[in-house]
């Protein structure tokens, strides 16, 4: 039998660097690791970011033996060994997933101390504070890191997500206002703002929010659509029938063409608020 050829190394490192899944990337990482040290071997950047990759999805994965062999060789292969910030994050990262957070955190702080606008230990402290069940501190460290990065759209959107939690709702619609002036157009955090203005009774501002998020995104936009109705409850002007009317069609044939057993129990309810 012929032996296929190996897939070619530039192509798997392409895949390795455009992945999300991480089963996928830690095994393609493995698999390079052990089919292409020669190739690894003359780039040291090269090598360290396959590694990399392989120790970050080898602890999505919990993987926590992969993870420690490779930070041995990233740490090996680092030409700043241990001082290396890059290091000492994934190191970070590793005491995180073992659960030993205070060794994790004392790394951070130290890195903070070293280079303060840093985003990753940043970040890494906010990982934290949640994983500690500590909203509070998980909310002060978003807001420091959010005062350096501040054109982080979905870090804003995680400090939406924490004072809501918190039913801090004038903040969280506040933070929505700031994540809305970076992508007004996102369809999504439109309707995220607009569930943050029903939780504080401005139905009417409301609506319009669930109108842009259904004006962007016309098709199985149902949480707008439901949004709209749920409004109407409390605020309605001129010509609003018709509207309603066209909300309650949309909503029932999406819930159809879904084949969900709830759209006979949709189209009840609709009916009698005709």
């Amino acid at each position: 039998h012929t032996l296929s050829p190996l897939p070619p190394f530039l192509t798997l490192h392409r895949i390795l660097s455009s992945s999300s899944n991480a089963t996928h990337i830690f095994f393609t990482g493995k698999f390079m690791i052990k089919a292409y040290q020669r190739d690894l071997s003359r780039d040291t950047a090269l090598k360290l970011n396959v590694y990399q990759k392989t120790l970050e999805a080898s602890l999505d994965l919990n993987q926590i033996h992969d993870a420690q062999n490779l930070l041995e060789y990233i740490r090996q292969y680092n030409p700043h060994g241990e001082k290396s910030v890059r290091f000492r994050l994934l190191q970070g990262m590793f005491y995180e997933c073992v659960g030993d957070y205070d060794e994790a955190i004392e790394i951070y702080q130290n890195i903070l101390k070293e280079k303060p606008l840093h985003k990753e230990a940043l970040k890494r402290n906010i990982a934290i504070a949640k994983a500690l069940n500590a909203p509070q501190q998980a909310i002060k460290w978003l807001n420091r890191y959010l005062t350096l990065h501040a054109t982080d759209a979905e870090a804003h959107a995680e400090l939406v997500d924490l004072y809501l939690d918190e039913n801090e709702f004038l903040k969280a619609s506040v933070a929505c206002e700031q994540l809305l002036l970076l992508e007004p157009e996102n369809w999504a955090y439109n309707i995220k703002y607009a569930d943050v203005l029903c939780r504080v009774q401005r139905y009417g501002i409301a609506r319009k929010y669930y109108a842009k998020s259904l004006n962007v995104k016309e098709d199985d936009n149902l949480r707008a659509a439901l949004g709209m109705l749920l409004c109407f409850n409390y605020v309605t002007e001129a010509n609003d029938s018709k509207l309603r009317q066209y909300l309650q069609m949309y909503v029932t044939q999406i819930y159809a063409k879904k084949r969900s057993p709830l759209v006979d129990s949709v189209k009840e309810v609709f009916a009698r608020m005709s």
